[in-house]
């Protein structure tokens, strides 16, 4: 039975988030007109290696990313806001940015080191306190790189 748990624990840690490139072939394609392109891409750091990271694009989701994965969308020029945020903490992280047509934005996810210290100390409490007063909140940021 101990062996059965183990093994269940593994395997649910190994399911959570995508792994590797989501439509990575459309980075070769040109961009259409009146629109940009957008890539964002997961680092490959260990903290909090397990967890999927949930891409939203002016709040729709387009990608849930594990460790090294990436993501390409085409947008309309224009204002745009990426956030990204996983199911299993509160809080998420925003970038706001203005879209030029004809042009790629390269973005990268990464582990939020002050949240580790922040659930740590105060756990879930902690967490949806700090996602109550501010948009940089959860265990990931996305930044232009």
């Amino acid at each position: 039975m101990k062996n059965f748990v183990i093994m269940a624990f593994v395997l649910m840690l190994a399911a959570c988030g995508a792994t590797g490139p989501v439509n990575l072939t459309q980075a070769t394609q040109p961009i259409p007109a009146n629109k940009a392109r957008i890539i964002v891409t997961r680092d490959s750091s260990l903290l909090y290696l397990a967890a999927g990271v949930d891409v939203r694009s002016n709040g729709a989701k387009i990608a849930t990313l594990g460790r090294g994965g990436s993501v390409v969308r085409d947008i309309p020029k224009g204002q745009h806001t990426l956030s990204v945020s996983t199911p299993t903490a509160s809080g998420q992280f925003v970038v706001t940015f203005n879209a030029q047509a004809g042009k790629t934005y390269n973005f990268e996810v990464s582990p939020l080191g002050g949240a580790l210290l922040t659930g740590s100390a105060w756990g879930m409490a902690g967490d949806a306190i700090q996602a109550s007063i501010s948009e940089q909140s959860g265990y990931f940021q996305i930044e232009p790189k």
